[in-house]
């Protein structure tokens, strides 16, 4: 949702998806059909703000442009605009024992910047 600040200037209220686990595409389409549209109909707003939590697997994913397209109209059928994406942690986000694992891999491995690469790239196309 969107507000307007008394100084004017424009505040995005968002539903972030890293409560709920989705570690693939089809995963991340039921979250918002099961939690994120419901939400935005309990509201009664036209648009929702979602910050969206994505597995580097799924990043990953959203590099094909049909993925990407296909997550586009999602959003936009279910009235959902994306305001953030959470970089962290890089998978499984729910599993049993998080703690340290949210850190692996740690910018001193490729496979962060690829991820973060992957998650602006991603962010752009939306």
């Amino acid at each position: 949702m969107r507000f307007r600040h008394p100084d004017g200037t424009l505040v995005h209220l968002a539903y972030c998806t890293n409560v709920h686990p989705a570690e693939d595409l089809d995963g991340v389409l039921a979250q918002l059909a099961r939690y994120a549209e419901p939400v935005r109909e309990r509201l009664g707003a036209g648009t929702l703000g979602v910050g969206l939590w994505l597995a580097a697997d799924v990043a990953r994913a959203l590099a094909d442009e049909a993925a990407l397209a296909r997550l586009r109209r999602e959003l936009t059928a279910r009235g959902l605009e994306v305001v953030t994406l959470n970089g962290f942690p890089y998978r499984a986000f729910h599993a049993p024992v998080v703690k340290r694992a949210v850190y692996v891999p740690d910018w001193t491995e490729r496979a962060r910047l690829d991820y973060t690469l992957d998650l602006a790239r991603i962010l752009q196309g939306l």
